[in-house]
């Protein structure tokens, strides 16, 4: 199984609110990360279900971690 980086935004009340990702990536267990997106945890926003992949400073936010997270599976594959 592949890793999983269950990532939630702190102002979700749509789909994927808070405590539910974060109940469900306890239940995984092939979990390896859970991330909290706001700007308590550093950043640039307090992201709610749209904005967590919409918003402008996402792209310089959070998704180069997630993007080097993939590469870093990719590579450890034989």
């Amino acid at each position: 199984m592949p890793p999983v980086w269950h990532i939630a935004a702190v102002n979700d009340e749509v789909l994927g609110r808070p405590e539910d990702v974060r109940l469900f990536a306890e239940l995984t267990q092939q979990t390896q990360r859970y991330t909290l997106l706001s700007r308590a945890n550093g950043n640039r926003h307090d992201y709610d279900h749209a904005s967590m992949l919409t918003m402008k400073d996402a792209a310089e936010d959070h998704f180069p971690a997630v993007a080097e997270w993939c590469w870093e599976w990719q590579r450890s594959r034989p």
